[in-house]
């Protein structure tokens, strides 16, 4: 698979969306939220990874329902997920926000994560 220069890689999702990202550290453990993304590269799906505007709380019915379909299947959902465990209050994964970006500026639809 090539990547265009829009593309989003692990290292540009993490480093562009992550606050919880550390460059050099355990970059094998991946969100579920990165596993999203991930996939609908491999789908063919170009998903742009430049950062956007400043880092906000993403909410409302988008966000409810990436909690559905990506949190609750999280491996870090029950004990490691700062997002979780505070309901919301601590920020949430670097895939997390870019799948809400993505969703909330029309570039995939709810359809495309099946």
């Amino acid at each position: 698979m090539s990547m265009h220069k829009n593309q989003a890689s692990a290292v540009e999702v993490c480093r562009n969306f992550c606050p919880y990202y550390k460059p050099g550290k355990n970059e094998e453990l991946e969100c579920e939220g990165f596993r999203a993304v991930r996939r609908l590269i491999e789908r063919g799906r170009t998903v742009p990874c430049e950062r956007r505007g400043p880092r906000g709380k993403p909410g409302g019915e988008v966000a409810r329902m990436l909690q559905a379909r990506i949190c609750g299947v999280c491996a870090f959902h029950e004990a490691d997920c700062d997002f979780i465990l505070t309901k919301g209050e601590a920020p949430s994964c670097g895939g997390f926000v870019l799948l809400f970006y993505l969703l909330s500026e029309s570039h995939i639809t709810v359809e495309d994560m099946q």
